[in-house]
């Protein structure tokens, strides 16, 4: 029997306390969406997609142009009105600096990548909607996992203010210092202004303003609220 958690309820429970939605899904209902929605391959599948590709482990530059179109975010300052087509900006990789440039090749080898991701983040690959997964994570998760949108990750900390916030302490901190974790989390998004476009998120998700998503994306599989809205209907 499907069930659902505190921190899964309380998640729900505040968009339909602000009124985003106008009734909660049941535990059956999420159970039902969460098995149409976009699976995310675990561990396993990964090491039997490798043995399979045994090239893509490499630094090649279809990995290199694979990471960069994932971190091709929305040009921040040019968020599209609902229906358009979002803007995207060209990848800003900094080759300059010997250690940045060696950490964003070493991460293009899948194993090391992953590899590390596991260290900063055992819940790197969280199952279905990650209503249940802890803030700390999502925050973790959304910092040095390449998003072409993240509004999800965000919206996941809006119940929370303080974990919200935090986010946004950790991006700064991510964009402007020179330390090993934030020169680490850059190499693993593979571009710096990933952090202008996470910033800029935040401050929208705050007043409810949701972007639309990429193109040929299906809007509730990639906006919390409307996933809600979606499963809440489901039979």
């Amino acid at each position: 029997m499907a069930v659902i958690s505190k921190l899964a309820q309380k998640r729900i429970d505040f968009f339909l306390e602000q009124g985003l939605i106008s009734k909660a899904p049941t535990a059956e209902q999420l159970a039902k969406a969460e098995k149409l929605s976009r699976t995310v391959a675990g561990p396993l599948q990964r090491v039997e997609f490798y043995i399979k590709n045994p090239m893509q482990i490499f630094p090649t530059k279809g990995k290199k142009d694979a990471l960069q179109r994932k971190g091709a975010v929305r040009n921040v300052g040019m968020m599209p009105e609902p229906g358009s087509s979002p803007e995207f900006v060209s990848p800003d990789m900094d080759e300059t600096n010997a250690l940045d440039r060696s950490l964003r090749w070493l991460f293009r080898i899948s194993p090391v990548r992953f590899g590390v991701q596991i260290f900063f983040n055992p819940y790197y690959v969280v199952p279905g909607s990650a209503l249940d997964t802890p803030s700390k994570w999502i925050i973790e998760h959304t910092l040095h996992s390449p998003h072409l949108t993240a509004l999800w990750d965000v919206q996941l900390l809006l119940p929370e203010p303080e974990a919200l916030d935090k986010l946004r302490r950790e991006a700064i901190r991510c964009r402007d210092q020179n330390g090993v974790k934030p020169r680490i989390y850059r190499a693993l998004v593979q571009r710096d202004s990933y952090y202008d476009y996470l910033i800029q998120l935040i401050e929208q998700v705050k007043i409810f303003d949701f972007p639309q998503p990429p193109p040929r994306y299906t809007p509730h599989f990639e906006n919390l609220v409307k996933y809600l809205v979606f499963a809440a209907e489901l039979d």
